[in-house]
């Protein structure tokens, strides 16, 4: 078996990084070539008035760093490692199945900004049932696995290494339900640049939620229950926009 350290798994990251941005350019020169690139085709105008938006989209990813990353850091730094590869293990499990549950409301999303600008409701909201469905019918079986028998899938992939309950299964599967239900509702959102009206809201959850291994490093499973209240802000957040915005359902 051939092995690597940090630097060789790093180095064959941004080698194939690399490859697909020379194969994504090639693409869309021969798909649109149409699409134009250089900095005197900018204008200052249509910048201005994306500022706002690009830095809501900005501070999603931000948000998501700090919720995949920044727990893990602050549980290996004040829980110990072995709480950091649990948690990280039992979140990888769980989140597995969410980027199947997306792939049909990120396909969506073009045809959500048409109907969403041309004020096609039924439209709207037609995708958006369709898209909840599908995310749900993948979601909820696989939470459903991952409780009865996430405990013996962690021990086998682990050789017996890492031990998790089926509590933290039950509260992480939750979470990414309240993931796949508010990424979903904020996809029409999303598609029309409005991300402004709740990603510091999810920045502030998030941001929330790495302070708890910190407050409660003696209590094992505060990081999941942090988790589940991060994403449960999110999504009634979320549905309280979508609430006083129908047009968006």
């Amino acid at each position: 078996m051939v092995r690597g350290g940090i630097i060789e798994a790093a180095t064959v990251l941004v080698s194939v990084r690399a490859v697909w941005i020379l194969i994504f350019h090639f693409l869309m020169s021969n798909l649109a070539p149409w699409c134009r690139r250089g900095w005197s085709l900018v204008d200052q105008e249509t910048i201005l008035k994306l500022t706002r938006p690009s830095l809501a989209a900005f501070s999603m990813t931000i948000s998501n760093a700090v919720g995949l990353q920044g727990m893990i850091l602050t549980i290996g730094w004040f829980m110990g490692p072995a709480s950091a590869a649990i948690f990280g293990t039992v979140r990888m499990l769980s989140r597995a199945p969410l980027q199947f549950s997306g792939l049909l409301s990120r396909a969506s999303i073009p045809e959500l900004t048409r109907a969403y600008e041309a004020k096609n409701t039924q439209l709207t909201q037609k995708l958006m049932r369709l898209n909840i469905s599908a995310a749900l019918l993948v979601m909820l079986p696989s939470s459903i696995i991952l409780i009865m028998y996430g405990p013996s899938i962690l021990s086998t992939l682990s050789h017996g290494n890492l031990i998790a309950s089926r509590v933290e299964f039950i509260l992480m599967s939750l979470a990414m339900l309240c993931v796949t239900i508010w990424t979903t509702l904020a996809a029409p959102l999303i598609a029309t640049n409005q991300q402004a009206k709740f990603s510091r809201v999810i920045l502030l959850a998030y941001c929330s939620q790495t302070l708890v291994p910190i407050a409660f490093s003696s209590f094992q499973q505060a990081p999941y229950f942090a988790v589940l209240g991060a994403e449960l802000t999110s999504l009634l957040w979320i549905a309280r926009i979508i609430r006083k915005n129908p047009s968006s359902q």
